[in-house]
Formats: structure tokens, C-alpha cells, sequence
């Protein structure tokens, strides 16, 4: 069984409780970061035959036209590659921002759900300790190291800054789950400093 993660194992598990909703933060972020992308790709588009009339005149001229990272030829190379380069960042960062800029929002509390800290192990064997720790709510951060890029249990918080609440998420690879809801003094301890 693969880990399933905060999303699929806990928010999705529960429709009842969380739901997807447009981000508007996420949306503006997303447009703004593709806007100069975009600009750029689509001035380089549009001067195109202005572009290809100034390099052409150079080869007519007499300059080398084609050598390798040098020439009018391959300067043209590189503005179209630079323009292509532009319009295709910027495409996916505004695809990003319209069709897929969606945040979990809780429905019981009406917060929106950020991504909070990520640790993976290598092996379940503390799984018992980790779960015992976040029933207790004494877990503390830093958070104990896994140390794995992919691994056998995953241990995530996902935070409702709005209404001072972590979701905190332990998952083994063999379908144990611990998870718990904490607020006050325990859920600050645990948050991501905000900056």
C-alpha cells in the first residue's frame, strides 16, 4: 500500500469536513508570477519579423551568419528560444493560477488549510511513539528526523492559521493512521514560524 499522504488519506476521507475551494491569494500569485513570463514571450512573438529584418540585414552584411554562440544566426536562435521559453513559463504559471489554485478549507471552522511541516522515515517502526506523541499532543518541533526522500511513514501538519489550528497527520505504509486537531499553546508549538 502506498502512503497516501495528508490530501487523499485525511481531507479527501473526509468530504463531509473539508472541501476544495478557489484561493483568490493563490490565483493573484500564480497570474502575477506568469505576467512578466508572459510579456516577454509574447513581445518577442509579436517583433518577430522586426527581430528576424535586424539579423537578416547582419548576415546580408557579411557577418558570420551560423556558428556555434555566435553569429546574428544564432543570436536569433537564442531571442526565439528566450521568447518560447517565456510563453511557455508563463502559460503554465497562468494555467496554474486559473484552473488549479485550490486550498482545503474546514468547513466546521470556515479556515483555509496551509501546508504545514513535511518529515518522512525510512522505516514504520516509531510509529506507536509518533502516534502516542500526537494524541498527547507532545510532539515538538523540531519534528524527528526521517531523513528519507521516500520512505514507509510520513508525518505532515496541515494549519488553519485563521482559527489557530493544526491538523496533524501520521501515516505508515501498512494503512496505520494517527491523526488529531490541536489548538492553543500545542498547535503553536508546532506551526510554521509566519514570514
Amino acid at each position: 500500500m502506498a502512503l497516501q499522504e495528508i490530501d487523499r488519506g485525511y481531507f479527501e476521507a473526509q468530504p463531509h469536513r473539508f472541501e476544495r475551494v478557489p484561493n483568490p491569494r493563490k490565483r493573484a500569485g500564480w497570474l502575477i508570477a506568469s505576467a512578466p513570463f508572459l510579456l516577454v514571450g509574447i513581445g518577442i512573438a509579436v517583433a518577430t519579423p522586426w527581430i528576424w529584418e535586424h539579423f537578416a540585414e547582419q548576415i546580408a552584411a557579411g557577418v558570420e551568419g551560423w556558428r556555434i554562440g555566435r553569429g546574428p544566426g544564432a543570436a536569433f536562435f537564442g531571442v526565439m528560444l528566450v521568447g518560447a521559453l517565456g510563453l511557455i513559463l508563463g502559460g503554465i504559471f497562468a494555467y496554474t493560477g486559473l484552473f488549479d489554485s485550490d486550498s482545503w478549507r474546514d468547513r466546521a471552522t470556515g479556515g483555509i488549510l496551509t501546508t504545514g511541516r513535511v518529515e518522512r522515515y525510512p522505516k514504520a517502526d516509531r510509529f506507536d511513539e509518533l502516534a502516542q506523541q500526537i494524541y498527547n499532543r507532545t510532539l515538538a518541533v523540531p519534528l524527528p528526523k526521517g531523513g528519507a526522500a521516500r520512505g514507509k511513514m510520513i508525518l505532515q501538519t496541515a494549519e488553519d492559521r485563521e482559527n489557530g489550528l493544526v491538523h496533524v497527520w501520521l501515516e505508515a505504509v501498512d494503512g496505520r493512521t494517527a491523526q488529531a486537531v490541536w489548538e492553543g499553546e500545542a498547535a503553536q508549538r508546532i506551526a510554521r514560524e509566519r514570514g
